[in-house]
């Protein structure tokens, strides 16, 4: 008995392999089959070891952009320079005579600008 039940199952699975084959051979023309490319657990430690190289490096890159200290001022130190309210730095935002920069919520006012307001005597 134990016999013949392995003979069903190495049948099961010839017939298996045959329409899995013949599945395969009728979707050809739609589909192109997929090659396998095997890699040695030595291959695959040397990606693992690149790629973590390469994300450090994007890291580094990364925060030396955030530790840069942005160019402009803040809005408390131009309402101190000009000697003005919070509405009126808005109004000279609005006219377009302070540009600014919007870093992670925070409004830095160009420099610029800044130095030709107080230049003008406002």
């Amino acid at each position: 008995m134990f016999y013949q039940k392995q003979i069903n199952n190495d049948e099961l699975k010839v017939a298996d392999q045959i329409s899995v084959s013949s599945h395969i051979a009728s979707k050809k023309n739609k589909y192109a089959i997929m090659s396998i490319e095997v890699i040695t657990r030595e291959e695959l430690e040397n990606f693992r070891i690149r790629l973590l190289k390469d994300i450090g490096v994007m890291i580094k890159e990364q925060s030396s952009l955030f530790l840069e200290k942005p160019e402009g001022y803040k809005t408390t130190d131009v309402r101190k320079m000009l000697g003005c309210s919070s509405n009126k730095i808005i109004s000279l935002r609005i006219t377009r005579k302070l540009r600014t920069k919007k870093i992670g919520g925070t409004l830095y006012y160009n420099k610029e600008d800044v130095k030709k307001l107080l230049e003008e005597g406002y």
